[in-house]
């Protein structure tokens, strides 16, 4: 365990189940620009071929074999300033004609299997510069969503979920625009915007500012990083916000860590739940795991470039004796539900590893964390 200003001078053993490597194709950061998890390609994997054969899954091999299949089905926006475009696996895909070709682009796989990405190049920044695409490329939906978004996750119900750097449009000339002062807004998926983080959080005296990062953690729930944080007046320090968008409920906790480029959550071999830090102020370039509950920390390694608000899918969060009953468009469907975010670290040694945020934290972490009569937030356990 390490709290100090640096790292330590050589890595501990990294905690298993916490990071793996699941890509199964070359990544070049630099020139795939951004990935994600084809949800409809991954329920057609699932639903061929016998894959959700109970007598397939229901060994003890189901939670790697059901694993392994999620590995294959991505979607990339690929190329650089001179021209990119969008790929469903390896079915390339053109992009709409008025795409600038950004730097940091988005590409996300939206619940009913539609595709969405965003153009956060400066020239397109102010217009509309976001589109929801149909499985052949087509446009079926273009909104504005502004500039300085650091993150969008899209969430049930037809939500999108995009967090903003107000402050970083400001650097870099862009005129800061009502939205992004909501610290998150959340569209629908005709581009209009239905409410936001501050104004739904303002209620219990809640406002957040230049959210750094974002990841979805279940349908409806995200945890995200704000630069500043105010509750009851009080502002807290290195925050970590969890918010669930369907009934409103809030909860910051603070961590010795600022300053992160992304945020996960996973489950560690204790089976506590861990909140992973991409590059907190002080960790250049690491990946820091820490217990909110016992107030500990790990070192995990350290990455040359990363890749955020990913999803992934883990089959072990459904029990084996399901598939008994229900069909296998049924299961297909309850396994996708169990999607979360994460992200994507390229290792000094070459290789790729998911950085996940595994859902069945969520469970313990509504006990522990938003269960008033639980005292783990606010004293170390005796183990801690």
């Amino acid at each position: 365990m390490h709290f100090g200003s640096n790292p330590p001078p050589e890595a501990p053993q990294r905690t298993p189940g916490l990071i793996r490597g699941v890509l199964d194709f070359e990544l070049d950061i630099g020139t795939v620009g951004d990935v994600d998890l084809d949800t409809h390609a991954l329920q057609q994997l699932l639903t061929k071929g016998g894959a959700l054969n109970s007598g397939e899954l229901a060994g003890p091999d189901f939670e790697q074999s059901a694993f392994n299949l999620a590995i294959s089905p991505w979607l990339s926006i690929q190329g650089n300033q001179f021209g990119q475009s969008l790929f469903a696996g390896t079915e390339r895909l053109t992009l709409p004609p008025e795409w600038k070709n950004p730097d940091f682009p988005f590409v996300r796989s939206l619940p009913d299997g539609r595709i969405l990405v965003s153009d956060t190049s400066f020239e397109s920044a102010h217009g509309e510069n976001t589109w929801i695409l149909n499985r052949k490329g087509e446009v079926e939906a273009r909104f504005a969503i502004g500039s300085a978004a650091v993150e969008i996750s899209p969430l049930e119900g037809g939500l999108i979920a995009v967090a903003y750097h107000p402050l970083s449009a400001k650097r870099f000339g862009h005129k800061v625009e009502p939205q992004q002062r909501t610290a998150i807004a959340f569209f629908d998926l005709k581009g209009r915007m239905l409410t936001s983080f501050n104004h739904e959080a303002g209620r219990s005296k809640t406002f957040a500012e230049n959210v750094r990062c974002m990841t979805r953690i279940s349908a409806t729930e995200v945890v995200f990083i704000p630069e500043k944080l105010v509750q009851d007046g009080q502002e807290i320090t290195n925050p970590i916000v969890f918010y669930n968008c369907a009934n409103g409920r809030t909860l910051a906790i603070s961590s010795p860590y600022g300053l992160s480029e992304a945020v996960s959550m996973a489950r560690g071999p204790d089976a506590a739940p861990w909140i992973l830090l991409a590059s907190p102020e002080g960790f250049e370039d690491q990946v820091i795991a820490f217990d909110p509950a016992r107030k500990i920390s790990q070192y995990l390694g350290s990455f040359v470039g990363i890749f955020r608000g990913l999803s992934d899918f883990r089959a072990k969060f459904i029990r084996p004796a399901e598939t008994s009953t229900s069909s296998s468009t049924d299961w297909a469907n309850k396994f996708l539900q169990y999607s979360s975010g994460g992200f994507l670290a390229q290792e000094v040694v070459a290789e790729y590893q998911w950085v996940l945020a595994d859902p069945v934290v969520l469970p313990a972490r509504e006990k522990v964390l938003f269960d008033e009569a639980q005292p783990d937030l606010e004293e170390p356990s005796p183990n801690g």
